[in-house]
């Protein structure tokens, strides 16, 4: 027994201390003295644990060959990589992470935005679950992010190139779109910069809008939300950083986003300062994954995979992260709901937008829209607990089940009486009126004989989603019609 429980304890601890292995693409961009330096420099492998927002790098292999960039890794776990040759002209490269890193040239000499010499230069990579990599790349002369897919596969070679690049689009006069990433439905995320005010943002397409876009066409983004260092403080990329003139200023960068296997998105942000001193300046990164879902509120923890020495002429930063977990990703939506009595009868009906991991969902009426109680519940009708279409629900509820609710505020004015009166003889006379009422009550006829407990005051209507882990989201509060 006492082994069993051991060997239960190790399992537990193995589970909840799992690492998920990241890819990140580092970059030097300014390089001064660096001796004994421990910057990040070209392909990273980030052990990343879910259950406690932590992690660290280490080189991926040192067996690599041929140049890694912006990258992407499929189900095969196959890492697709973009190689710059000249203006328009790039090779994909893969290499085997399970074989050493083993190279192969996927497709030569390629174009990223249909061949029309815009100088497209790639910002960032995903390969969705079917396995097909979408490549952004943002144009320096006509200001458009293009995105263009391939084909990957088990062998770690690609087919079907996409011959006319979908244009990417939001809500801002001008963006520059820095990374991709796809949740467990084919829904499409990414990373935008406002190139007005160095905002950054996470932007959105459901997959079945994202599937209705013919080649060439535009790809319409909606925000999700803004990225924030904490509450109500957003980051901001100042543009100084590529401008040379390095007065005293922080920037933040971020460049890359990838999903963990339990559900976090997972945002690779650089934290850069530059700082006058005599005879030139000095400069310090801190290189974070923002860990963020999106039911977590507005608190984002921070995970420190590198932080430079301040005193080194040095900036290394991630320009790309890539992971192959598909997780279901927004949190259950609630669409419309209903409720409305006949006679004696509570119809419910609501809708979900999306699901995720759930479960079930629990029916609580009220007569006074605060004191609710459950009168039911219905289970999911989403396949696995997710759903990422419009999913209907129903649930009917006889409200002579409720009789002592659906007097509710009479019940509670005799009891709070029988609460606060002190004197004997009052007392006794409540009492005795509570019985009386629920005599009168439980006695009443209608023309066949029946016992009857109508409800004609208010009622009030709430629903409770409970997922696979016990976290619960509730929706609004609707009064019942009649």
């Amino acid at each position: 027994m006492k082994s069993l429980t051991i060997l239960l304890f190790l399992l537990i601890s193995f589970l909840t201390n799992s690492q998920d292995k990241i890819y990140g693409f580092y970059d030097i961009f300014i390089s001064g003295s660096t001796t004994g330096t421990v910057a990040p420099n070209g392909l990273e492998q980030i052990a990343f644990t879910p259950s406690s927002n932590k992690g660290s790098f280490s080189p991926a292999s040192s067996s690599l060959s041929g140049e890694i960039n912006h990258i992407g890794i499929n189900k095969y776990d196959f890492l697709y990589s973009v190689e710059g040759i000249a203006t328009d002209n790039f090779h994909v490269n893969s290499y085997n992470t399970k074989n050493n890193f083993s190279a192969n040239r996927a497709l030569s000499n390629i174009s990223l935005n249909g061949g029309n010499g815009s100088d497209a230069r790639v910002r960032g990579m995903a390969i969705d679950k079917n396995d097909v990599a979408w490549v952004t790349a943002f144009s320096v002369i006509d200001g458009k992010n293009y995105v263009t897919t391939f084909k990957t596969n088990s062998s770690g070679s690609a087919t079907d190139l996409q011959s006319k690049p979908y244009i990417l689009k939001a809500d801002l006069t001008t963006i520059e779109v820095k990374d991709l990433a796809f949740d467990f439905f084919g829904n499409l995320y990414a990373l935008v910069l406002d190139g007005l005010t160095g905002y950054q943002y996470i932007y959105y397409i459901n997959a079945k809008a994202l599937m209705g876009v013919a080649q060439g066409g535009d790809i319409v983004l909606s925000k999700l939300w803004q990225i924030s260092e904490a509450a109500g403080k957003p980051i901001k990329y100042d543009p100084k950083y590529f401008g040379g003139s390095f007065i005293d200023f922080q920037t933040y960068n971020a460049e890359g986003i990838a999903f963990s296997s339990e559900g976090q998105l997972l945002i690779s942000v650089d934290k850069m300062s530059f700082t006058n001193v005599t005879g030139g300046y000095k400069s310090g990164v801190a290189n974070m994954l923002y860990v963020f879902k999106p039911d977590g509120g507005d608190i984002v923890p921070q995970a420190i995979i590198y932080t430079s020495p301040e005193n080194k002429n040095e900036i290394s930063y991630c320009a790309d992260l890539a992971s192959n977990y598909y997780p279901a990703f927004l949190p259950l939506s609630f669409g419309e709901i209903n409720a409305t009595i006949q006679g004696n009868k509570l119809h419910v009906s609501w809708a979900t937008i999306q699901e995720r991991n759930n479960v079930k969902f629990s029916i609580f009426i009220s007569p006074d829209g605060g004191n609710f109680s459950e009168v039911g519940s219905v289970n999911t009708l989403a396949t696995g607990g997710n759903a990422n279409d419009l999913t209907n629900y129903s649930f009917d509820y006889n409200l002579s089940n409720a009789g002592f609710l659906a007097l509710y505020p009479v019940w509670s004015f005799l009891f709070l009486s029988l609460a606060l009166v002190s004197n004997k003889k009052s007392r006794w006379l409540i009492c005795f009126c509570i019985i009386l009422f629920g005599f009168v009550n439980c006695s009443k006829k209608n023309t066949g004989g029946e016992n009857i407990k109508t409800y004609n005051g208010k009622l009030f209507v709430k629903i409770t989603a409970t997922d696979s882990k016990g976290k619960t989201i509730g929706s609004k509060v609707i009064q019942a019609s009649r």
